[in-house]
């Protein structure tokens, strides 16, 4: 069988949720025996290919500086050219998309006689809003006369493709609120990639990283955006630094980065906020092992928050807020580990109670089982091999 994955990125080019999950699902579909090809922006000024893993990877170069009417239609036209120059020749029996330009181009330059799925990883108008709204001036212009131009391309995408999923209740609730497409979707959510389980105590994870041993670690991975909350962090931390003893992990990167450093310079804490850059999927690992508590302050549109997962297969505790669908994975497990979004003031207290000993986390091993039982590759991939194959 011949399966075709279009996707934005390649996760080896730039790590991120969804390009992770399209990644990984490939990589399965490669060990099962099949033909398997990635298509996906590059960034090189022409398109190219190259075989990686024994999956080919064709990378398409939409042109630069496009206005933003044009933008989305020189996406498609470039993804479509890459795809009949690279892979046409090649009868694909599955599309399988997870972001719209490339799928789109991906459909018209292979046709629709494959069977079509799409992956919904968060309503693209949403996200967008949220990005552009912070862009200043050329943002607000986006929001301005781009917005109907993204809705027309998003309800395209869904109107295109034969099958529709979603990896919670919250983005079905969304697509379904914007597009009327709920019936067509069937919620399915992503397993941990994590085998879960410690391999080494906190002291000595610590140590692996150079990361503070004397007190408690509170740790978080973020794309440093406005809609992480990352700021809101700062600000309840640096309400308790003088009453407790903690060190404060932040890592990923992103447009806010500097500004979120120099916040933390200005705050009581000083260097118990350590900014780490990007880590890899070994540090990460070694992160979870290493850290007291995870932090999630998402401010809007948690679409589904596979990292909750990540950190519970290691037996790490998750304060979190209750943005999209962070509840549908946190309040199972541990509800009074919730906060409300966007408020400073009760995840300040919530920190505080955690620290004080008041805000007792799960055992370990509850945390490890949750995901094993519920989340687990053996659990769900399944029924992601059911949804692709059938017809």
């Amino acid at each position: 069988m011949n399966y075709l994955v279009a996707v934005d990125r390649f996760y080896l080019d730039l790590p991120g949720g969804a390009y992770k999950i399209a990644w990984d699902i490939a990589c399965r579909m490669r060990d099962e025996g099949n033909r398997v090809a990635v298509l996906c922006i590059g960034d090189g000024i022409k398109a190219a290919c190259e075989q990686h893993q024994g999956i080919q990877i064709v990378r398409y170069a939409p042109r630069q500086n496009v206005n933003i009417f044009s933008k989305a239609k020189d996406h498609i036209e470039s993804a479509c050219a890459a795809a009949k120059e690279y892979i046409s020749f090649c009868k694909w029996d599955i599309i399988h998309a997870h972001t719209p330009l490339p799928g789109l181009g991906a459909l018209k330059a292979i046709g629709t006689d494959a069977r079509t799925i799409y992956t919904i990883h968060s309503p693209v108008v949403l996200e967008q809003r949220i990005n552009w709204a912070s862009q200043g001036p050329g943002g607000w212009f986006k929001l301005a006369f781009g917005m109907g131009v993204l809705k027309k391309l998003e309800a395209q995408t869904y109107n295109s493709f034969a099958v529709l999923q979603s990896l919670s209740n919250f983005t079905k609730s969304q697509i379904h609120r914007l597009y009327g497409v709920g019936d067509k979707i069937h919620v399915l959510p992503f397993w941990c990639g994590y085998d879960g389980g410690r391999q080494y105590e906190k002291s000595e994870a610590r140590k692996k990283l150079s990361w503070p041993e004397n007190a408690p670690l509170l740790f978080s991975l973020r794309r440093m955006t406005t809609r992480m909350g990352l700021a809101d962090l700062i600000a309840a931390a640096d309400r308790l630094a003088n009453d407790h003893d903690f060190n404060l992990v932040l890592a990923g990167d992103g447009p806010l980065r500097n500004k979120l450093q120099q916040q933390a310079r200005k705050t009581t804490l000083g260097s118990r906020v350590i900014f780490t850059g990007r880590l890899s999927d070994e540090e990460v690992a070694l992160a979870y092992q290493a850290a007291d508590l995870f932090l999630l302050p998402t401010r809007s549109l948690e679409c589904f928050g596979i990292i909750i997962l990540e950190a519970y297969s290691f037996g790490c505790p998750v304060l979190s807020s209750d943005a999209g669908a962070i509840p549908e994975l946190v309040r199972p497990i541990g509800k009074e580990f919730i906060y409300p979004a966007g408020n400073v003031k009760m995840l300040t207290e919530k920190l505080a109670d955690y620290l004080r000993g008041n805000l007792i986390a799960p055992p370990p091993q509850k945390l490890i089982s949750y995901v094993n039982n519920n989340y687990s590759e053996d659990v769900l991939y399944p029924q992601w091999r059911q949804m692709i194959m059938s017809e």
